[in-house]
C-alpha cells in the first residue's frame, strides 16, 4: 500500500498565501478588540472617577456647610446649656426655638462602596490610594 500525500489543486503556495490571509486577519480581529476593550476599561474607569469625584466633593460641600453653622452651634450650646441649669437650679428660662440636631446632608459613600474590581483593576496605585484614605 501506497500512501500519497495530498496535493492541492492550485499548488502549495497558494494555500500558504490564503492560510497567511487568514492568520492576518485573525490577528487583526484579535487586535481590534484588544484596542476596544482598553477603550471601554478607559471610558468606565472615567465614569467610575467622576462618580467618586462627584461624591467627594459633595462629602466636602457638606462638611463646609457644618463648618459654617460652627459660631451659630456654639451660640446655642452655650444658650442651651444655661437653660439646663436654670432648670437644675429651679429657675426655669425661656429658650429661643426647639431643640434640634444641626442640619446637614447624609453622608454619601455609595459609589466607592459598590466599585466594580474589574474597572478599579486598571486604576493607578496612587489613585486608589487616595481615594481610599478619604473614605477609611
Amino acid at each position: 500500500m501506497r500512501l500519497r500525500l495530498f496535493k492541492p489543486l492550485r499548488g502549495w503556495r497558494q494555500i500558504g498565501g490564503e492560510v497567511g490571509i487568514i492568520v492576518v486577519g485573525v490577528l487583526i480581529a484579535i487586535g481590534a478588540e484588544q484596542v476596544v476593550n482598553i477603550y471601554n476599561q478607559r471610558s468606565e474607569l472615567r465614569e467610575l472617577r467622576t462618580a467618586v469625584d462627584n461624591e467627594i466633593a459633595y462629602g466636602l460641600g457638606t462638611y463646609n456647610a457644618r463648618l459654617d453653622q460652627d459660631a451659630c452651634l456654639e451660640a446655642r450650646l452655650t444658650e442651651l446649656s444655661q437653660w439646663l441649669q436654670g432648670w437644675r437650679n429651679g429657675k426655669p428660662k425661656s429658650i429661643g426655638g426647639t431643640i434640634s440636631a444641626p442640619r446637614s446632608g447624609p453622608p454619601r459613600s455609595s459609589v466607592w462602596s459598590s466599585r466594580d474590581p474589574a474597572v478599579i483593576a486598571y486604576m493607578p496605585l496612587q489613585q486608589k490610594l487616595a481615594y481610599g484614605s478619604i473614605y477609611d
